[in-house]
């Protein structure tokens, strides 16, 4: 059988448009929004980032650039014949046999919980998903608003990346999707041929965040690093979502020559994921890195596809693409059996609970391990969370999200853990300032030109004083 690979790293290119970089800019409300703005060929990012800094409060800003998912070279149409269970394709869904969502659903199938699809448009008739969306939305070049494309959809992807998660089960068609009880938010930022760019990702993720998205799928993925997409995604994990990405389809290991990290599985905030076969071994189109943090099944996953495409309605596909909609079902499920907990606990105990598979130990393609939502839900019975509408038991680390170079200046963004009332932000070891954690940026204006800084902050609150240190971020300013 030969099946598709898909939502790889390509190679970023500049914008079809000329030149332009991605703002995100927070008012003094509060209210965080994108802007896209095109750039002379010799205009300079830290100039721009100036100005926009001496107007507001701008988060993060970095040149826009292109992403698209691996064009498909065969994908698999599902050849018909029920099975003896209600679903008709069930008996073909080994990823339900080797995870267990459907014992899960005995608690709860995620029911109450909306899932952010960030791709491809979908086929909202599709007759395995009606009924489980809400508010479409779409981000493209030719502007935003409600709905998706009014032409039937021209990819299957988005269709299939909804339908792993929920797909409705026990209707007697199709296949059972992950966790059928959530509602889906599908948001347009990719064309028909996979296509893209990160100033409509940044701007779909922070509308997800503020649509009430509790779990954010991004089964896509770029090789530039980009501050203003790490900034999105640290205000989606502030605003109580979990970031699921895509670790990319390279077939390489990062850190080997050739082989492209993938973005934003890459970004401080966001999970990373890799995909697992049924031998719970390591798919070979995985890029491997250290920034993975779960595996899910990903190949040869049948799900959901436009019916206008494909007579039968389901594809059989291979990716981490595949993998991660998986991995978002079981946040999903956990995030509707724990309603108070934060994103960063059901993040932890989704790995705290995961298989171990592949290498022991944590390894760089499953992460801590393969998924397993009841593991996950029974953490919270052994160590059930505080809500989050209380005080803390501890103060977690900062995450730095964001760091980016201007003239004259160096612009951080990072994720606030609860409790914090001040955070302090170190320049090579050292506390150079203290400033309220109800911020989510800093600029450091004391700087020297053409000079490597590392930087690190830390949370402080009343009740447990200064906690740990959060991760590390090196950058150079400019001249």
């Amino acid at each position: 059988m030969t099946e598709v690979v898909d939502a790889g790293a390509p190679d970023p290119a500049e914008s079809p448009d000329g030149p332009a970089i991605v703002a995100v800019v927070e008012d003094d409300a509060g209210n965080v929004s994108v802007e896209r703005i095109e750039l002379a060929p010799e205009t300079d990012l830290a100039v721009v980032a100036e100005d926009l800094a001496a107007q507001g409060r701008l988060v993060a800003a970095s040149f826009d650039a292109v992403v698209a998912l691996d064009q498909p070279e065969v994908v698999t149409e599902a050849d018909g014949g029920a099975s003896s269970t209600n679903d008709a394709y069930r008996s073909q869904q080994w990823a339900l046999d080797h995870v267990p969502f459907e014992a899960a659903w005995a608690r709860t199938n995620g029911a109450g919980v909306i899932v952010a699809v960030i791709d491809t448009a979908v086929d909202l008739t599709h007759p395995d998903l009606v009924g489980q969306f809400v508010s479409p939305y779409h981000f493209l070049s030719t502007g935003s608003g409600p709905g998706m494309s009014t032409v039937p959809p021209g990819n299957f992807h988005g269709t299939h990346v909804a339908g792993t998660i929920a797909a409705i089960a026990s209707n007697g068609i199709g296949i059972a999707g992950g966790s059928p009880g959530v509602r889906i938010l599908p948001i347009e930022v990719l064309a028909t041929d996979g296509g893209g760019r990160y100033s409509d990702i940044t701007a779909a993720i922070i509308h997800a965040a503020d649509q009430g998205a509790k779990v954010i799928n991004l089964s896509l993925g770029g090789s530039a690093q980009s501050s203003s997409l790490d900034a999105a995604v640290a205000y989606a994990v502030n605003r109580g979502a979990v970031v699921m990405a895509a670790s990319g389809n390279g077939y390489c290991t990062y850190g080997a020559p050739g082989c492209a990290i993938n973005y934003p599985a890459a970004s401080p905030a966001a999970t990373g994921v890799g995909s697992i076969t049924s031998a719970h071994a390591c798919s070979a189109f995985t890029t491997r890195g250290a920034y993975v943090d779960l595996g899910a099944p990903g190949s040869s996953i049948i799900a959901p596809a436009p019916i206008n495409l494909y007579g039968s309605g389901y594809v059989t596909a291979s990716g981490t693409s595949m993998a991660t909609p998986y991995a978002s079902a079981a946040a999903a499920i956990v995030f509707a059996g724990q309603p108070s907990a934060a994103a960063s606990q059901v993040v932890a105990a989704l790995q705290s609970s995961a298989l171990d598979v592949v290498d022991p130990g944590v390894d760089t393609c499953s992460g801590a391990g393969l998924v397993d939502p009841v593991a996950a839900l029974d953490e919270f019975s052994i160590n059930p969370p505080a809500p989050t509408t209380t005080a803390p038991t501890s103060l977690e680390a900062p995450r730095l999200a964001g760091v980016l170079a201007g003239r004259a200046m160096v612009r951080l963004s990072f994720v606030v853990p609860q409790g914090a009332t001040a955070i302090y932000v170190r320049r090579d070891g050292v506390v150079i300032d203290t400033i309220s954690a109800t911020r989510r940026s800093y600029t450091d204006r004391s700087i020297s030109p053409r000079t490597e800084y590392t930087y690190t902050v830390s949370a402080y609150s009343e009740q447990f004083g200064e906690g740990p240190i959060s991760n590390a971020r090196q950058v150079t300013s400019r001249g």
